[in-house]
């Protein structure tokens, strides 16, 4: 990792575990019916827009700033304290991120399943 969060910056080469309470999600796609070679319609879905919102989060950052414990400890606690901030910091990229894999699990799910039978009467 390497960057500013919140301005201040950040770097270091270690492990990153975050935790998200109340995460809420909405995820909105255009979508067009295709035949595959089955002979079978499916929905594949096209482009996307993603955005979410969490209650509370919660992150530790190992080894930062080459493993100063003084420096890596006051980093996580800002980033927890501050964590709102950090949201709306790096919302764009997150939301990227989290639309990317749920985008990448929805398309692949919709090709495995006919229309017909995703979307039964």
């Amino acid at each position: 990792m390497a960057g500013k969060v919140v301005a201040l910056p950040i770097y270091g080469k270690g492990l990153y575990e975050a935790s998200f309470d109340g995460l809420s999600a909405n995820y909105s796609t255009n979508y067009s019916l295709t035949t595959l070679q089955d002979g079978e319609l499916y929905v594949i879905p096209q482009a996307y827009d993603f955005d979410f919102d969490v209650k509370l989060m919660k992150v530790h950052v190992e080894n930062l700033f080459n493993g100063n414990k003084f420096l890596g400890d006051n980093m996580n606690t800002f980033l927890n304290e501050n964590w709102r901030l950090v949201i709306d910091d790096l919302g764009k990229p997150m939301s990227h991120a989290l639309g990317s894999i749920v985008h990448r699990i929805l398309s692949n799910i919709y090709k495995k399943i006919p229309f017909k039978e995703m979307f039964a009467e």
